[in-house]
């Protein structure tokens, strides 16, 4: 052992010799690469780097003409063109055999997804304009379109949004580096938006231009994702207010808070989403909120809309006949039509209702809303003409727009 000194110049360092590989150890190669080849499905061989690919063609070239082992035969690589997603991922260094490749065991790759756009028709007048000034409907286009949100700006001109799906878990190699190198984001949180049950903020931009060719890159990949214009995606699928409904009826008919009855055939509710809706309170003001010995709030006869202070639970029936949800509130809801089943809480009402709403007592119910964020927004109250001026809790908003973008995906799997 030298320690600090140098070593003479007439000492060389023995080279390890690396006697090249038999013909056995070619063959055998080579019918591995082709084995690989023949296991890769098309979606997955496009995720590959080119490299890799292309030595894997190298290796499955070796010894063509002689018989190869049993095994499917080599699959000729896809034709390169620009609509071809490329992906480079993050390890590098040369691969390392650890024997026989094995074929991955997970079910079938998503079938690509069409692009979506939630566009209303272009040239709509404004919200007041056509919704009339102060109206439920105007006021919350007007918040769905100002400030931030869980899902991304709402400010912005476009967004680009994930919408969740189960099957994204079976392809997370593959969907993850995809995901991180398309959009730009880290690999954790990748693997989060990819596994969580809620919808997921990707890009924004003033232009779809800018978002177009990353949502369809995406796309073919197998990721549900959605393209919204600000505040005009949700014109034509705001929630209605329900005032009254018998669940017991041979038809149900929704006696509405504005505008005339609508009859409900039972077999058109797809599904049901339930939101806490606990409305902030302003700066500089308090509202007494009375309570019972229990510590229960004791609702008014008759709440209306401008009362932005009284918790309420939330109920927002979705149809496959029409983009509009019909939403219930506790606060102003009769519990009395539930009858002997009637209980103290307004969360057990609520779930108890959305049962006997659906097909044979049967509808599914989604609770998913809690797990959404809720954003400060002190900022947001003291803007001109904010959320302190349109008098709806933001949480409502937020609820609104969970329920819209979840009703796409469920509006995606009854056409495909």
């Amino acid at each position: 052992m030298y320690c600090g000194a140098a070593l003479g110049a007439s000492v060389k360092l023995a080279e390890p010799s690396q006697a090249p590989p038999s013909e056995e150890e070619q063959r055998h190669k080579a019918a591995r690469a082709r084995a690989l080849l023949a296991s890769l499905k098309p979606q997955a061989r496009a995720m590959m780097p080119p490299e890799v690919l292309a030595t894997l063609q190298a290796d499955a070239a070796l010894h063509a003409e002689a018989p190869a082992v049993a095994g499917p035969p080599p699959v000729a690589a896809p034709p390169a063109g620009p609509s071809t997603p490329r992906l480079v991922f993050s390890q590098s260094g040369p691969r390392r055999s650890h024997g026989a490749p094995r074929r991955p065991v997970a079910p079938e790759q998503p079938e690509e997804l069409p692009l979506t756009s939630l566009q209303s028709l272009d040239g709509l007048p404004s919200a007041n304009q056509e919704e009339g000034e102060g109206s439920f409907e105007a006021k919350l286009l007007e918040a769905l379109g100002r400030g931030g949100g869980p899902f991304g700006p709402r400010q912005a001109g476009w967004r680009l949004v994930m919408l969740p799906d189960p099957a994204y878990r079976a392809n997370l190699p593959w969907l993850r580096p995809l995901l991180t190198s398309t959009v730009g984001i880290d690999s954790y949180t990748a693997m989060q938006y990819l596994q969580r049950p809620l919808p997921s903020y990707l890009a924004s931009a003033e232009t779809p231009a800018d978002l177009t060719a990353q949502a369809e890159h995406l796309g073919k990949a197998g990721l549900r994702v959605l393209l919204l214009p600000r505040r005009d995606w949700a014109r034509d699928r705001l929630p209605r207010l329900v005032r009254d409904v018998d669940p017991d009826g041979d038809r149900l008919v929704f006696e509405m808070e504005e505008g005339s009855p609508i009859r409900v055939e039972r077999g058109s509710l797809t599904w049901a989403a339930t939101a806490d809706i606990q409305p902030a309170r302003e700066r500089g003001g308090e509202v007494a909120v009375t309570r019972t010995r229990w510590g229960m709030p004791v609702m008014p006869d008759r709440v209306g809309l401008a009362d932005r202070f009284t918790p309420y639970f939330a109920l927002d029936l979705c149809r496959s006949d029409d983009p509009r949800p019909l939403r219930i509130r506790s606060s102003t809801y009769d519990f009395g039509r539930l009858g002997a089943d009637r209980a103290m809480a307004a969360a057990v009402n609520i779930r108890l209702l959305a049962q006997r709403l659906g097909l044979d007592g049967q509808l599914p119910l989604d609770s998913g809303f809690r797990k959404v964020p809720s954003l400060p927004g002190p900022e947001e109250q003291e803007e001109a003409g904010g959320m302190k001026a349109r008098g709806l809790p933001r949480r409502e908003v937020d609820f609104t727009e969970y329920v819209l973008l979840l009703d796409a995906r469920y509006q995606a799997r009854r056409r495909g």
